[in-house]
Order: C-alpha cells, then sequence, then structure tokens
C-alpha cells in the first residue's frame, strides 16, 4: 500500500515537472518579447533607477502624476539584475515572471501535503494545478513581474504559517513575518488573498493559545518589516491612495455567476472547472469544508484577484472529485491508486491528463501571439524620436479588452508619451472611481475605430489630441476617413501601422 502510494506520487511528480514547465515556457520561447503587459513596471523601474533606488514620489508612466504608491519589491530585484548583471529590462520582464511562477510549483505541494495529508493525493492535485491555466498565463506575462512573486510568497506564507503550528518556535515565526512581508510588498491582491486562508488555517489546524500568540507576533512582524514602505507612501499620498487601487475590483455577486459560467479555471474547456466543482460537493458530503470554504473565500474577498487565487483550492478539490468520485470505481477496492494498475485505469488517467494538457497548450499558444510585434516597436521607437515630448495620442488597435493590448499598454513606457486609452495605472490615481471613469472612456472610444472622425472628435470633446495611431491588419472605417479628413496628415506608416497628426 505505502510503496503503492509512493509510485503514484512520484508518477505524478514527473508528469508535473515536464508538463508544468512545457506550458508555462513555451510561450515565453516563443516570444521575442514580454508577453502582454508590462510596460508600466519597465517605466517604474526606470524611474526607481533613476532617482538611486530612493523611492519616488511619482511615477512618469503616461504623464499622469500616478502616485508610486505600488509595492516594489519586484522593481527592486528586477532594477538591480538589470543594474548589475546587465540583463536588458525587457529580457528580465521576459524571463523572470515565468521562472518564480515554476517555483511556485514545489511550495504548492508541499503545502498541500501538510494539510490534506495525503502524499499521492497532493501529487495528484499538483499535477492538476499546473495544467489549469489560471495557474500560470496572469503570472508568466511581463506584468507577472509583481503578479509571480507575490504568488511565490503567497504560497510561501501560507507553507511557514502551516510549519508553525507543527513548531511552534520562534525561527518560525521570524521566517512567517519574513515570507509575509515579502507577500505585501510585491502584490496587493495576494496580500489581501493571505487574510483569509492564514484565518482559516488557524482555525482548522491552530486554535491553540501558543499558536495565536505566534501567528499574531509574525503579523507585527509583517507591519514592521514593511513599514518603510507603507509608511512612506502614506506620509506622501495619504492611506486613500490604497483604497484606490482596490477601485477596480468587479462586484462580489460575480462570484458566483464563475462558478455557474464554469470560468474561474482559464480553461478553453472547462473540463477542470467541472471536476473541481464535484470535488467541492464531495467534500461537503464529508463535512471537510476547508478547500471549499478557501475557494469561495478567495472569489469573494476579491472577485477580480480572486479568479487566479481560487485555482489553488480548486485544484485539490479536482484531484478529490478523481481520488474520491470516479478513481474507486475503476477498481474493486476503496484504494484509488490501485486504479493506476487496471487497464481502464490507465485509458482514465492518460485520456484526462492529455485533455488537461491540451487545453494548457491552447492557451499557452493564443498568449504566445500577445506580443508587442518588432513593427511595433520601431513605430514607438519612431514616435520617441520624431514628436514632441509633450505631444498625446490617441492609439486604436485590434484588440478589445484595453486590459489585454500590448501596444496600449507598452505605448508610453517606449515612446515617453501620452496615451488617452491607456488604463493602466489609473487605479492608483486620486479621484471618485477615476479607473471605471476612464475604462468607460476607453470602452467608447474604442468603438470609433469601426466608425468615423466624427465619432472620434464627439468621444475627444475635452480633449486634446495631437496624433492618432491605428494598428489594425485590415482596413477600417476610421482609417479611412482619417486619411481624407484635412485636419489630419500622415506622419508615419507600415503595413499596419499608421499615424496621423493633427494640423494646428
Amino acid at each position: 500500500m505505502r510503496s503503492r502510494s509512493r509510485e503514484a506520487s512520484q508518477f505524478f511528480l514527473i508528469l508535473t515537472g515536464v508538463f508544468g514547465a512545457a506550458v508555462r515556457l513555451y510561450p515565453v520561447l516563443k516570444a521575442d518579447f514580454p508577453l502582454v503587459d508590462g510596460g508600466m513596471f519597465y517605466t517604474m523601474i526606470r524611474d526607481l533607477q533613476a532617482t538611486n533606488y530612493s523611492l519616488p514620489v511619482f511615477t512618469s508612466y503616461n504623464h499622469a502624476q500616478i502616485a508610486y504608491a505600488y509595492p516594489p519589491l519586484g522593481f527592486y530585484l528586477a532594477g538591480l539584475i538589470n543594474s548589475l548583471g546587465g540583463l536588458s529590462l525587457p529580457s528580465t520582464l521576459h524571463g523572470l515572471p515565468v521562472l518564480f511562477n515554476i517555483a511556485v510549483l514545489p511550495l504548492f505541494y508541499l503545502f498541500i501535503k501538510e494539510v490534506s495529508g495525503s502524499e499521492s493525493k497532493s501529487a495528484l492535485a499538483t499535477l492538476l494545478f499546473v495544467l489549469i491555466p489560471n495557474s500560470y498565463w496572469w503570472s508568466i506575462v511581463g506584468g507577472g513581474l509583481t503578479r509571480s512573486l507575490g504568488t511565490f510568497f503567497f504560497m510561501a506564507t501560507l507553507w511557514s504559517v502551516v510549519k508553525l503550528f507543527q513548531r511552534t518556535s520562534m525561527p518560525w515565526v521570524a521566517l512567517t513575518s519574513l515570507l509575509g512581508a515579502g507577500t505585501v510588498l510585491s502584490h496587493l491582491t495576494w496580500a489581501l488573498q493571505t487574510l483569509p486562508a492564514i484565518g482559516l488555517l488557524w482555525y482548522f489546524l491552530g486554535r491553540e493559545k501558543l499558536n495565536s500568540k505566534n501567528l499574531f507576533i509574525a503579523g507585527v512582524g509583517v507591519l514592521l518589516l514593511t513599514s518603510p514602505w507603507w509608511a512612506t507612501v502614506i506620509s506622501r499620498h495619504g492611506i486613500d491612495v490604497f483604497a484606490q487601487a482596490f477601485q477596480v475590483n468587479h462586484s462580489r455577486w460575480q462570484a458566483w455567476t464563475m462558478l455557474f459560467a464554469l470560468s474561474f479555471t482559464g480553461e478553453a474547456r472547462p473540463v477542470l472547472a467541472v471536476f473541481a466543482l464535484v470535488g467541492l460537493f464531495i467534500h461537503i458530503s464529508k463535512r471537510d469544508i476547508f478547500f471549499v470554504l478557501w475557494a469561495l473565500l478567495c472569489l469573494l474577498v476579491d472577485p477580480r484577484g480572486g479568479t487566479f487565487a481560487s485555482v489553488f483550492p480548486f485544484a485539490l478539490l479536482a484531484a478529490s472529485a478523481i481520488t474520491d468520485g470516479v478513481a474507486p470505481q475503476l477498481t474493486r477496492t476503496n484504494d484509488w491508486e490501485s486504479s493506476l494498475q487496471t487497464r481502464t485505469g490507465k485509458m482514465f488517467f492518460a485520456f484526462f491528463v492529455i485533455l488537461f494538457l491540451y487545453n494548457a497548450y491552447t492557451i499557452s499558444d493564443d498568449l504566445s501571439r500577445e506580443v508587442l510585434t518588432s513593427e511595433q516597436r520601431n513605430a514607438l521607437a519612431w514616435v520617441k524620436d520624431h514628436t514632441d515630448e509633450t505631444a498625446i495620442f490617441l492609439v486604436f488597435d485590434d484588440e478589445g479588452n484595453p486590459l489585454l493590448s500590448p501596444l496600449v499598454e507598452w505605448f508610453p513606457a517606449l515612446s515617453e508619451r501620452r496615451n488617452l486609452t491607456t488604463i493602466q495605472g489609473t487605479e492608483w490615481l486620486n479621484g471618485d472611481q477615476h479607473y471605471n471613469r476612464q475604462m468607460a472612456f476607453i470602452t467608447n472610444i474604442r468603438q470609433c475605430l469601426l466608425q468615423d472622425m466624427n465619432c472620434v472628435r464627439k468621444a475627444t470633446a475635452n480633449e486634446t489630441v495631437d496624433y492618432i495611431l491605428v494598428s489594425a491588419q485590415a482596413q477600417t472605417p476610421l482609417l479611412s476617413t482619417l486619411e481624407n479628413d484635412p485636419q489630419f496628415i500622415s506622419a508615419y506608416s507600415t503595413e499596419s501601422i499608421y499615424i496621423f497628426q493633427f494640423k494646428k
């Protein structure tokens, strides 16, 4: 029995290492530039270097007076690698996030093994976890510099808390404080997600008086270790700046829609999501609700970032659907590992692992094409060299979601000019619902790509526009009217990029 469990664990862990690395490295190695985003972080790192690593008051990104309040640990790390190691900033943003995301995998296995008490089930859960697209795509893109670092410290902190409850010694208190501080200084979403997870661990595993005391001391340690950062930010911008950062959160009612839409795993075909929900009800039936509560709290606490946090408990729940639901039906015993010895069991695991791998590959392949092209980078270099520093641009491209547009997000970073259709960073601006107003403006004006200049003039009635940049693979109504508009002249053009200058 013990040897069979060990063999199953080793088998699943080998698959985890091979498949987990493959689906993560494939899109990164296929592209020659950071995937999707990272432009704002590129600028913030350069701002930090310009001040000799003294925390700036504002970032120069998009000339928008955005408070430099973002957790800066990732910026210091990337900046030092660039300064001391000689690796370019784009290369650092291209490679570093995926390395941290891969480093999360053994931490996840160790944590799940401690909490579940099953080595083989934890190995299976880790295999399922690495093939859930939402476990990696958000972290391996350029903006994943802070997300992947935050995920790493998040998982390390939870593992350390479990060890703290087991060992109840001061070295584990100190380590928990250090890892918790790393989480806070890396990413606010992961810092927020750490709180309910630790609360559940305390309730189910560590309600003894000594554990409560040690956990409190560790929490104070986190506050002290992070105080040089948050105290500086609050003294400059006030505490409201952090509340502004969370204005991008969606309604908590959307947490339930994610479950019914099976969208929380990010799969092209939500098969693992179905397994996860089946496992959820299996755990409820057994009154084993730690992972159930954890998954639901992830979505309720932060419906936007919670989607990515929820894949941690959902991976274990999906594994339970197999180990406690399907696999025992494939053999005459209650030992689910023995199903791996039967012909039907081998066929079942082979089929679904290949299906999960294909699902992950589909997302990775799509992601590999979400990158700023060399043609676009050349256009941004032209903008930087041939336009006035105060020039204001209106940038259009084919990407329907401004949050996922490499051109729109990287434009202010590489051109060093302002773009009215950039949304990144506006969540840190003062003013009620500034982010939501900007998103409404962008959503409205992007419709003009399929209309004409009258649409643009109406949408920008209160804005100054010096240039309009259109990146499109096919002729659009807006492009056609720009070419014939007497108020604009062609300033730059390639096969798919057109820049028009307003004649003053």
